[in-house]
């Protein structure tokens, strides 16, 4: 289309992506659009791309801008079928929730301390000191 040609030749000389796609300050999050474009994501209207490095294959088409041969293909319809009843799989879960992440922020009162170290271990190859510092107190 018009406006990914435009967008692709733009990215070539832009060097900020907010020229862009604009301050991402503006972009509200709206949960009814992200569903109703998810909802129209399905096998029966995605493109797959296929890569390859072998310089040998003859392919018939080639793209006008970029001269990139390429060939389209459709999808055979057994395959959009498996892929449209597929179950979501159990290996592209979530991992389960981190419990070391924190949840609690509040800033506790400074304590008062004393200006010596204190001896936190005794008896060891290496003893364990602790002393508050002043200057980040």
């Amino acid at each position: 289309s018009v406006f990914i040609e435009n967008t692709c030749q733009a990215m070539l000389v832009t060097t900020d992506i907010e020229d862009l796609l604009g301050n991402p300050k503006n972009f509200a999050y709206n949960a009814t659009l992200v569903a109703e474009v998810l909802e129209q994501i399905n096998p029966r209207n995605m493109l797959v791309y296929v890569l390859t490095r072998k310089p040998n294959i003859s392919l018939p088409l080639t793209e006008p801008i970029y001269d990139i041969k390429f060939q389209n293909e459709p999808i055979p319809t057994e395959l959009l079928e498996a892929w449209s009843s597929a179950k979501p799989s159990s290996q592209m879960a979530f991992p389960p929730a981190n419990q070391y992440i924190p949840t609690n922020f509040t800033v506790l009162p400074l304590q008062p301390s004393g200006t010596s170290p204190v001896e936190l271990l005794s008896g060891s190859e290496a003893p364990l000191w602790y002393g508050r510092s002043a200057q980040f107190a």
